[in-house]
């Protein structure tokens, strides 16, 4: 059995600033800070006479001239080269719109994603110089050309390795049968889920019909139900986290207040750990959360135990 999200769930988690910018860092490298992007108007026109091309998601980058184009695709789009050709000259082309007045206008930095989630690896030609006609030796264009993540390059494993709601997204995308799906489900089951990966679910049972419509179809009612009462037990389960992480974190905070700020460091570096630890959390996130190195984390468990 076939199982495929559809768009739905990306272009809703892709609304959330720090999906992309967590996307951004851990799929293309680079890194912007959630505080820095801003959501753009998603149509735009090269000339008046021409269709409106909807762009899936743009971002900018607060007072620089640098935009972020996320098309989400979930089959393999031969003339995608076209596409983004265009939507990078309507950015272009609106930007310049603002900036007639000056003698040295400079083009924006443009970086054009696709996320590929089609159980076909991605063959299609990235750049219209790729498949120029070549003739009387005459040099071919340099076309701009589109970055693409193709979650075939992934395990469901390192794609939850993420720990963000478009990294689980990607991984419910990856799964191709009904027995890979109850992998992934046990495998949520035994680990706390954080507030992004929560987040995606909610969109998943919310929204099950249109998201996952092969799932429905495949499936009885109560297979259904059941299907959908799994990623709400999980969501229970990993939510439960957080209250009990801000009360350790305050209890710590005063004790460090009272005890003295050097006294009080370690004091609440130990107590957050264990809370952590007896938590479930994975040790790269302590290690993000607490500012402490593997050789730290694996000293403190010593003393927890």
């Amino acid at each position: 059995m076939k199982i495929k999200i559809h768009d739905t769930l990306f272009k809703e988690l892709a609304e959330y600033k720090e999906e992309i910018s967590n996307f951004i860092e851990d799929f293309i490298n680079k890194k912007i800070r959630k505080e820095d992007l801003e959501i753009q108007s998603k149509e735009y026109r090269l000339k008046e006479r021409l269709v409106t091309r909807n762009i899936d998601v743009l971002y900018k980058v607060k007072n620089e001239e640098v935009f972020i184009i996320l098309e989400h695709q979930s089959t393999v789009d031969y003339i995608m080269r076209q596409r983004m050709n265009e939507y990078c000259l309507a950015v272009v082309s609106n930007r310049t719109k603002f900036m007639v007045k000056s003698k040295n206008i400079k083009a924006p930095v443009i970086y054009p994603i696709v996320l590929n989630t089609s159980s076909k690896k991605w063959d299609a030609p990235m750049t219209i110089e790729q498949i120029e006609y070549n003739c009387y030796n005459i040099p071919k264009l340099n076309y701009p050309k589109y970055i693409v993540v193709d979650i075939n390059d992934y395990t469901v494993e390192e794609l939850l390795s993420k720990r963000t709601g478009m990294g689980l997204a990607m991984a419910f995308e990856r799964i191709r049968t009904e027995n890979e799906m109850k992998n992934l489900l046990e495998i949520l089951k035994h680990r706390k889920i954080n507030r992004k990966e929560k987040r995606a679910m909610k969109i998943i049972v919310d929204r099950i019909d249109e998201i996952m419509p092969s799932l429905i179809r495949n499936l009885s009612k109560e297979e259904v139900e059941k299907f959908k009462n799994n990623l709400k037990n999980i969501m229970k389960k990993g939510s439960d986290f957080m209250p009990n992480f801000d009360k350790v974190l305050e209890k710590s905070l005063e004790e460090m207040r009272i005890k003295g700020v050097e006294e009080g460091k370690e004091e609440i570096v130990l107590q957050t750990t264990k809370e952590m630890l007896k938590n479930k959390m994975e040790d790269k996130e302590i290690m993000k959360y607490m500012h402490i190195s593997k050789e730290k984390l694996e000293e403190l468990k010593l003393q927890i135990a």
